[in-house]
């Protein structure tokens, strides 16, 4: 990390923060390998040195956070020690979870224990609609439940993440059973929730894509009643604007500042850090 610009990040006691937040989201860097066509990443996000990365752990300890979420962009593009801030973000006592496209997954996966829980996305119940919806080459749903079938064999806990569009509205059932068949041939149960996301018309898909994939308020709500109706074997989570969520908290650099955002703060920039040059 020669030359890396980085940040002391103060304690935040002075802020006098009184609120329920529970976990931490660490937007670790934008850069991706795909395209998806509703993605919320702004391209206005830096890279999180390692130095922040870490100072930011060390305050959700102090926070009384019950788990660390590293998302990006794509965390495994991350430049920096992703198994290593992993591994101290274990030894502080906290939950780590990590949002992966799963593209670059490792192939050890089942020697990472320093990860208690994997974010796994499936947005169609078929490859075209995957597929249109998150292009990589057109073999993303090859490769996406290709991992899926590792996380089973290795019992690792997994959640999975599903946007609701126009494109796939028709498959999110179908979607529900796949997960079902998944979780009932496991060894032991294995997925531990699905995340039902609405489109959000933010970032550099959804911002322009938002004519084409959203869904009115209505539908959202029938299809996640729906969803719940099919009494499937792991939890079934809301997720209409996580951007509002009272328990979580997202944390990212832009243009040199740290900021975070949750429900109960909305966007601040963080207290002012100290930027230095590491050698």
């Amino acid at each position: 990390m020669n030359g890396e610009r980085s940040f002391a990040v103060r304690p935040m006691t002075d802020l006098n923060f009184q609120t329920k937040i529970q976990h931490g989201v660490m937007m670790l860097q934008p850069k991706c390998n795909m395209t998806c066509s509703f993605c919320i990443t702004e391209d206005t996000m830096d890279t999180m040195s390692y130095t922040v990365a870490e100072s930011l752990l060390r305050d959700f300890k102090r926070r009384g956070f019950s788990s660390a979420i590293f998302g990006g962009g794509e965390p495994f593009f991350w430049p920096h020690d992703l198994k290593s801030i992993l591994q101290f973000a274990k030894s502080l006592g906290l939950t780590t979870q990590i949002g992966t496209n799963a593209i670059k997954m490792p192939h050890d996966l089942a020697s990472w224990n320093f990860v208690d829980r994997w974010v796994i996305p499936i947005d169609g119940a078929s490859r075209d609609v995957h597929n249109g919806l998150r292009k990589f080459r057109a073999r993303h749903w090859d490769i996406v439940t290709h991992a899926l079938e590792l996380l089973q064999i290795a019992g690792k806990s997994t959640t999975i993440s599903t946007v609701l569009t126009t494109v796939n509205r028709h498959e999110i059932l179908e979607i529900g059973e796949y997960l079902r068949r998944l979780q009932n041939l496991a060894k032991k149960p294995f997925l531990h929730a699905w995340h039902l996301y609405r489109f959000l018309p933010f970032g550099r898909g959804g911002r322009i894509n938002r004519q084409h994939l959203e869904i009115p308020q209505s539908e959202y709500e029938t299809l996640v009643r729906q969803v719940r109706e099919l009494n499937l074997p792991f939890k079934v989570f809301k997720r209409e604007n996580m951007q509002m969520s009272k328990t979580v908290e997202f944390y990212w650099v832009e243009s040199g500042k740290l900021m975070a955002q949750s429900g109960t703060r909305g966007v601040i920039e963080m207290p002012t850090p100290t930027i230095s040059n590491r050698s």
